[in-house]
């Protein structure tokens, strides 16, 4: 009732890292989403969130025990070995985007209120399951079978290649039609994604980047990360 099966997918990834919008592409092909038309409100009808059923480290798996595979899952959850199990879809974005589109999500509701960036920054690396820590948790896991590794930068730059990249990791069997749907469904959310692409350069203080570069700096360069001080020295 509460197993992993084989071919269950888990989409991970660190907050803020893009998720939503490769689950609502993701909804659009499979076999229940081809046959309705998923909105970003009911997204989890196709694509369960296992935080919903409880915090994300106790696997609740039981609730979907009669949807049809594969089963689509998502989670920001750390490390987790059960869901190894079956096939894992890791987003990886830039941790200096991911700072300020987390700053956005919290400033938005009482902007008056909210901590300035750096000290937001400051606070945000600090955290147990900071950035580094999910990375390399799942990342640098020799454990794990059946592994396909997404980056938002790549995802937005050629997102029809990764989706299809994707669906076929998944198994999914689409057509060229299926994944024109989706994009078009996802079209908005990408044009404003690629303005925000790269945000950090013009949004992120100097004393604010170097405590994220200084906390992430050997997970960022092992994941291919480039630090804007070695920018720098190579321009």
């Amino acid at each position: 009732m509460n197993h992993v099966r084989p071919n269950d997918v888990f989409l991970v990834g660190h907050p803020k890292s893009g998720m939503t919008w490769l689950e609502f592409m993701l909804a659009h092909l499979l076999p229940q989403g081809r046959r309705h038309t998923p909105a970003l409100r009911d997204l989890n009808r196709y694509v369960p969130s296992l935080a919903a059923y409880g915090p994300s480290d106790r696997l609740r798996l039981w609730p979907h025990v009669l949807r049809t595979s594969p089963r689509l899952f998502s989670t920001h959850s750390l490390f987790d070995p059960r869901l190894t199990k079956g096939r894992i879809i890791y987003l990886l974005r830039d941790p200096r985007d991911v700072i300020i589109s987390h700053h956005h999500a919290h400033t938005s509701p009482n902007p008056d209120d909210a901590p300035d960036l750096q000290t937001f920054t400051a606070q945000e690396v600090g955290k147990p399951d900071a950035w580094s820590e999910h990375v390399e948790g799942w990342v640098d896991n020799r454990d794990i079978a059946h592994f396909c590794l997404v980056r938002y930068e790549q995802l937005l730059a050629n997102t029809r290649r990764e989706l299809v990249r994707v669906a076929s990791f998944i198994q999914l069997a689409c057509h060229d039609a299926d994944i024109n749907r989706a994009l078009e469904a996802s079209r908005f959310d990408q044009m404003r994604r690629k303005k925000m692409a790269g945000s950090w350069r013009n949004e992120l203080p100097d004393d604010a980047r170097q405590i994220v570069e200084t906390a992430f700096g050997p997970t960022m360069h092992k994941v291919g990360y480039r630090l804007e001080d070695t920018l720098r020295k190579a321009g």
